[in-house]
């Protein structure tokens, strides 16, 4: 504590003025926390550190109590850019959400869900739903009326059925997964999806990088808390082409110096990671830049905690998956079409399956483990880019026996997350259950027999039964 305060009171002009400029500003370390005047509260400035500084064993939360009652307007707008010049104004009207939206992604969900998955907007090409709380439901419909009176609009609408407003709050809420593809079918990824600016700016920091977005031939599909100025998006910047790289960084470098140049943060809500944690320089000057280091290393002398996150990162094109990835496509009941079978491309959860996928909604089983969605969605990140390192070879192919179920080392069912180079030669390597095996046992096709498909069976029926013992 006297190192942290020695350090805080050394660059108190810095700390001061160079954090907490708004809500929204998550990048880097929370210094603000250590000024005298805040108390000093190393807690509070230990939140957001990405698990760089400490350990958090225990923590003691504050629950919040919902409003009686709340009501939502939704509001609409010629452009999103408008929406974003007035998002602002909400919040003195009470507004506890402003969520943001526009004719992008609108359409997407038109496109894959059909008109009835849109439910009735009010006219424009971009909106806002903005809730407002109330003692009881008639408050709350007179605070929307409000705002409905007080926000420049080309129309709006105040939803009073609860069907219609789970429907429109259900577009808002699949925003991750909707953006998975741009609008032009592309994949997207993540990478630059949280950036904030000042609550005052969204309009003009849209304008900017929709420009920015046409300049380096990317599109993507905004949507975000716009009464914070926090925006996601996911880029279909093209990873597979041969300078993906390059592309890559030079789009964020300038995204980053968009941000800062609007006196935002480079991140608004996720943290910054490996992904942008090398683009600090360009929001901070160096005697920020160097205080973050003091702070690391009067927590952390031996860089054990999360090294390469927020201080001393690697390059910011350094570790980009997909470009070194090696292809992966195998016929699989999880396969999307959409991705020509690729296992290696990156999808956002709530990633919407093809219609001839297997059905998300519930678990399939084999007759060797249960497999569910998520394992799908997630294994393929972790694992794709080299074999699993806990399954020795592939499998053989289904005219040598193999069975129907089985995957090829990159994706095969155990999920090995990220093995150590320590680990053990998969030569060496034997299974020691079905669970970490790329095929099933008889024994444990026997005791799944109840839930086994006809392709267990069928694969049953091929395999020799086990001899029968002469002994007692």
């Amino acid at each position: 504590m006297a190192r942290l305060t020695q350090l805080t009171d050394d660059h108190l002009d810095t700390v001061r003025t160079k954090f907490a400029t708004f809500g929204r500003q998550v990048s880097g370390y929370a210094l603000e926390h250590l000024a005298p005047e805040r108390g000093r509260d190393i807690g509070r400035m230990l939140i957001g550190s990405e698990g760089t500084l400490a350990v958090v064993t225990q923590a003691r939360v504050r629950p919040v109590t919902d409003p009686p009652a709340t009501s939502l307007v939704v509001l609409g707008f010629p452009d999103i850019y408008a929406a974003g010049d007035v998002a602002h104004l909400l919040k003195g009207l009470g507004a506890v959400a402003a969520e943001g939206i526009d004719s992008r992604i609108v359409d997407v969900v038109r496109t894959r869900r059909g008109e009835h998955a849109v439910p009735d907007l009010p006219r424009g090409a971009a909106w806002m739903l903005v809730e407002v709380p109330g003692e009881d439901a008639a408050a709350a419909h007179a605070a929307a009326e409000r705002v409905r009176r007080e926000i420049e609009h080309t129309d709006s609408l105040v939803v009073t059925d609860p069907a219609h407003a789970r429907a429109l709050w259900k577009i808002r809420e699949d925003g991750a997964g909707l953006s998975a593809r741009s609008p032009r079918d592309r994949p997207a990824h993540a990478g630059w999806e949280d950036a904030a600016v000042p609550p005052a700016r969204p309009g003009d920091y849209l304008r900017a990088f929709d420009a920015l977005l046409e300049e380096h031939d990317v599109q993507g599909l905004p949507y975000g808390h716009f009464g914070d100025g926090c925006l996601h998006i996911r880029l279909d910047i093209d990873l597979d082409a041969p300078d993906a790289t390059d592309r890559y960084r030079r789009f964020v470098e300038d995204a980053a110096d968009l941000v800062a140049a609007h006196g935002g943060s480079l991140s608004g809500e996720h943290g910054d990671g490996r992904a942008r944690s090398a683009l600090l320089p360009r929001m901070y000057d160096a005697e920020t830049m160097g205080l973050f280091g003091s702070v690391k290393r009067a927590f952390d002398p031996t860089n054990l905690l999360n090294p390469g996150i927020l201080v001393d990162p690697a390059p910011v094109d350094a570790d980009i998956r997909i470009p070194a990835a090696h292809k992966v496509t195998v016929p699989l009941a999880f396969g999307y079409p959409e991705d020509g079978g690729d296992f290696s491309q990156s999808r956002a959860p709530g990633a919407p399956a093809s219609a001839s996928a297997a059905p998300p909604a519930r678990r399939r089983r084999s007759c060797a483990r249960a497999i569910s969605p998520r394992g799908r969605r997630r294994t393929p990140p972790v694992v794709a880019p080299a074999s699993c390192r806990r399954c020795s070879t592939a499998p053989r192919s289904p005219a040598a026996g193999a069975h129907p179920r089985s995957t090829t080392p990159s994706t095969c069912a155990c999920r090995a997350r990220a093995a150590p180079a320590t680990a053990r030669p998969a030569s060496t390597w034997r299974p020691t259950s079905p669970r970490h095996s790329t095929r099933p046992t008889r024994a444990s096709c026997a005791r799944a027999a109840t839930t086994r498909s006809a392709g267990c069976r069928r694969w049953l029926a091929r395999r020799p039964a086990p001899p029968v013992s002469s002994t007692p």
